[in-house]
């Protein structure tokens, strides 16, 4: 490949992704948390999503705890609709955040208003990763984060900021990766707490490390790619 050509790919590469990424903060109380978000319609998973495996049938699937490889999820709200694990998409309770993606169409979680979605790792975590599906101007999403059974703080967010922070609106058919960087007290937790206040938060958790990458990141690895095939040009 050829220096022009490898610079004119790089920075399309970084324009298409700039376009499509966005970092704000948000601050409820006196804690604040980064948050960036990417659209992941078409998009691949900048993270690794859990697999919660796949029911077949659209609805409820359970509301037992359910193990993965960096620990347990764990619901409450008993009534229906339940907080659980679902499958497909069902009218007026839950829309898979599958939906409209490349992604395999499969099992998530979700917490209902009555209910909750309780995520306890193994080990301390900095971030917390979702595929955040259906984003709606009026859903607001409160996490609540934990070390060992001591509350340490919260963040509130809705659909709407989330789809401010990379440009589309919040009408319910989007879904988003989203990465949630707390500051503070809370840039150490080993428990997730997430609750909705009116419709039903349908998501996915990241099974850690990598988190959604900022455009100045993208622009910074295209800067070092250009350089080596630069100084791969001189070597020729």
């Amino acid at each position: 490949m050829s220096v022009r050509l490898l610079c004119a790919t790089m920075f399309g590469i970084v324009a298409a992704a700039s376009a499509q990424a966005g970092t704000i903060t948000v601050a409820n109380g006196g804690t604040t948390a980064t948050v960036t978000a990417t659209s992941a319609l078409g998009t691949p998973a900048p993270f690794t999503l859990v697999n919660f495996g796949n029911a077949g049938t659209n609805g409820f699937v359970s509301n037992a705890p359910v193990a993965f490889a960096g620990g347990v999820v764990s619901f409450t709200g008993g009534t229906t609709p339940r907080s659980g694990v679902y499958d497909g998409s069902v009218t007026n309770v839950a829309i898979s955040p599958y939906t409209g993606t490349t992604l395999n169409n499969g099992n998530y979680l979700v917490a209902e208003p009555n209910g909750s979605v309780v995520v306890s790792y193994t080990t301390a975590q900095s971030a917390v990763n979702l595929l955040w599906g259906s984003l709606d101007a009026y859903d607001i999403l409160n996490l609540q984060f934990l070390n060992g059974s001591t509350v340490i703080g919260n963040i509130t967010l809705n659909g709407s900021q989330v789809g401010s922070a990379y440009g589309v609106v919040a009408d319910g058919n989007p879904a988003a990766y989203v990465s949630i960087t707390p500051g503070g007290s809370l840039s150490s937790f080993n428990t997730l707490i997430a609750t909705a206040s009116i419709a039903a938060f349908e998501f996915n958790i990241g099974s850690g490390g990598t988190s959604v990458p900022e455009p100045a990141t993208l622009a910074l690895l295209a800067t070092g790619l250009v350089g080596l095939g630069l100084r791969r040009s001189r070597k020729i």
